[in-house]
C-alpha cells in the first residue's frame, strides 16, 4: 500500500514505484523514458509495465557504458583492479577482501574477471546491499 490505488501510476509516484520493484533509481533516466510512453501525467496499468521494461533496458544501457568505461585494458572483462578504480570513482572504497567477495558471488564462470552480464550482477547486489554494508 505504499502507491495510491486509483489504477493509475502518476509521474511524481515513479522513483518509489521503481524503488520497490528493486531498481537504481535515476531521475534522468526517468525523465528520458517517460516522454517515449505516454505525454500525460500518469500510466495505467499496460503503461506502466511498458514504462518499467523501457527504464529496464535504459538501466542496462548505463551499466553497460559502466562496464566499456571500467574495462581499462580493453579485455571484455572487468578485473577486480578495474572494478575497485570504478567504485572509488563513486566514492565507494570497498576493502579488498570484500570485493574479492563480491566478485567471487557473481563470476560465474570462475575467471576472476566480470563478463558484461556479472558486472550488472555485481552492481545489481551493491545497489541491494546499499553499497558493501
Amino acid at each position: 500500500k505504499k502507491l495510491r490505488h486509483d489504477g493509475e501510476v502518476h509521474h511524481d509516484q515513479l522513483p518509489l514505484a521503481l524503488a520497490l520493484l528493486g531498481f537504481a533509481v535515476e531521475d534522468a533516466w526517468i525523465q528520458d523514458v517517460y516522454p517515449a510512453i505516454t505525454d500525460y501525467s500518469a500510466l495505467n496499468l499496460e503503461d506502466f509495465v511498458r514504462f518499467v521494461a523501457a527504464y529496464d533496458a535504459r538501466q542496462r544501457q548505463a551499466y553497460e557504458a559502466a562496464f566499456h568505461r571500467c574495462d581499462t585494458d580493453n579485455s571484455g572483462t572487468v578485473e577486480v583492479t578495474e572494478l575497485a578504480a570504478l567504485l572509488k570513482g563513486f566514492g565507494i572504497e570497498p576493502m579488498s577482501h570484500v570485493l574479492h567477495e563480491v566478485i567471487s558471488e557473481t563470476d560465474e564462470d570462475g575467471s576472476g574477471a566480470l563478463t558484461i552480464d556479472e558486472f550488472e550482477k555485481v552492481l545489481d547486489l551493491l545497489r541491494l546491499r546499499e553499497g558493501f554494508t
